[in-house]
């Protein structure tokens, strides 16, 4: 079965609904922002969807006691552009980053003048960024963060050159070095050296649980790979051909269940191990009484294939697995214990919301809407709300004939690990992608390809595309128009 045609989907209601005490009280007290971010995470890694091989005992807690969007979905499948678009609120056709071409010009974002944390430190915050910065350049973090602390990912976890993509094993330091321990520790000291009646606002960015899959072995052994649900398998080829050959190229055949199981195994401990940690956040807040003064908020930049296809990592796609990503929003008096709940969100709608519950006034233009009524009242989701992802793509064909047909490997590859050559083939500006998904129905566009489109039910997995299906019409025209309002393509 597909992993998430069994899901148990809780629902943790309540009867009775009444406005926020933040709301009531917003001239006179402010509240902490604590912004998590992690790298790679998959919307059902969390174990408040029902996934059971996922365990995640304390986003499950805050999940529960607060309200957790499982329809939300990234601005992209690469980290910059989806992140960029998490702080400016700006799709990224918009902000103009629509590739992860690292060290190039525009590679990062250069204003954050209208971005969460500009908005914040006008309003006094205490601003700090720790953990991966994969967003802005260095000048506009040390410009607009008071505290500044950047750690992307351990020495040892670069690739050599010859490890498949799906290579995973222990972390070599000791847990306590590791870097998401560390970003924890200086969270935790961030929080607690605070100025009495200033807020906080700081933006925690865990590299984990982004490949090279590695966890503390402790955390590796509370899974067994046998209990790993493998989805169901749906031939690449039946989205579309680049797929396909993507996934062959990165020679995803040849890995066996085994592989496949124990990278499932070691993904899940990464996440349990962040979980972990933000438990000990949790901790420290409620050690220093500052829980009920603190808005916290949960996400990632994008996901995994962690098995669809028989593929893992990412890919520059536009699929369930890859922008489907968890959105966590927990705040006592300012978020009511809805639980899970079906309405479909955005990255790019985080600026607003942060900006409604503050009653501040948003930078103008933005991509998102605010998702405050949502966790301050029991409403019904709209089906027919409409979230975006934009890119671009070189074409994996025009750089892999070495690979598919045993040519030469160009000396600009030499040395380096296949899955990485594959990947910067992808990185070229050639072509546009869009997609359109809303509760139902996914269609997506790529300059020089096949439209697709994809209908989906209780599943989070893209079967079959209906893009040529007769019944399907209607739908195929009804979301090309909304992406032509979007981004018209000439």
């Amino acid at each position: 079965m597909n992993h998430s045609t069994n899901v148990s989907r809780r629902r943790f209601m309540h009867s009775s609904v009444a406005a926020p005490a933040f709301l009531k009280t917003v001239g006179h007290r402010r509240p902490n922002i604590l912004l998590i971010t992690c790298d790679q995470l998959r919307n059902d890694a969390l174990s408040c969807t029902g996934n059971p091989s996922a365990r995640t005992p304390n986003l499950a807690c805050l999940a529960r006691e607060g309200v957790y969007f499982e329809n939300a979905f990234a601005t992209s499948a690469l980290c910059v552009p989806s992140r960029t678009s998490l702080n400016t609120g700006l799709y990224p056709h918009r902000h103009g980053i629509l590739q992860q071409n690292n060290g190039q010009p525009g590679a990062n974002c250069s204003d954050l003048s209208s971005s969460i944390v500009s908005m914040l430190r006008e309003q006094d915050y205490r601003t700090g960024l720790i953990g991966r910065n994969g967003f802005a350049t260095g000048q506009e973090v040390l410009k607009y963060f008071d505290h500044v602390q950047v750690r992307n990912r351990e020495s040892y976890r670069y690739y050599p050159e010859h490890v498949p993509a799906w290579w995973h094993g222990d972390h070599y330091w000791p847990t306590e070095r590791c870097y998401s321990a560390l970003n924890t520790d200086d969270a935790i000291k961030f929080i607690g050296q605070g100025t009495p009646g200033r807020p906080f606002f700081l933006s925690l960015n865990y590299h984990d649980p982004h490949p090279p899959y590695m966890a503390p072995s402790e955390y590796v052994q509370q899974f067994d790979p046998h209990d790993m649900r493998i989805p169901d398998f749906v031939p690449a080829g039946a989205l579309c051909d680049d797929l396909d050959q993507y996934m062959r190229g990165m020679q995803y055949h040849l890995m066996t269940e085994s592989d496949l199981r124990e990278t499932m195994r070691y993904y899940h401990a990464q996440v349990l191990w962040i979980d972990a940690l933000i438990g000990n956040i949790i901790d420290s807040l409620n050690r220093l009484g500052m829980t009920e003064d603190t808005l916290i908020c949960l996400t990632a930049d994008h996901g995994d294939f962690l098995g669809e296809h028989w593929m893992t990592r990412k890919g520059m796609f536009f699929y369930d697995a890859l922008l489907r990503v968890p959105l966590l929003w927990y705040g006592p008096g300012m978020v009511q214990p809805f639980g899970c709940i079906d309405q479909p969100a955005s990255l790019v709608d985080i600026l607003p919301t942060l900006a409604d519950l503050l009653r501040l006034s948003a930078p103008t233009e933005l991509s998102g809407q605010s998702l405050q009524p949502h966790l301050s009242e029991s409403l019904p989701a709209d089906p027919d709300h409409a979230v975006y992802s934009f890119g671009s793509y070189g074409p994996y064909r025009k750089t892999s004939p070495y690979i598919l047909e045993g040519g030469p490997i160009p000396e600009e590859f030499s040395g380096v690990a296949l899955h990485t050559r594959i990947m910067q083939g992808t990185k070229e500006m050639q072509a546009r992608m869009a997609s359109v998904r809303t509760l139902r129905w996914r269609y997506n566009r790529t300059e020089g390809q096949p439209d697709e489109l994809y209908h989906y039910e209780d599943e989070w997995q893209e079967r079959k595309n209906l893009i040529n299906h007769p019944e399907a019409q209607e739908q195929r025209r009804a979301l090309s128009r909304r992406l032509d309002e979007v981004w018209p393509w000439l």
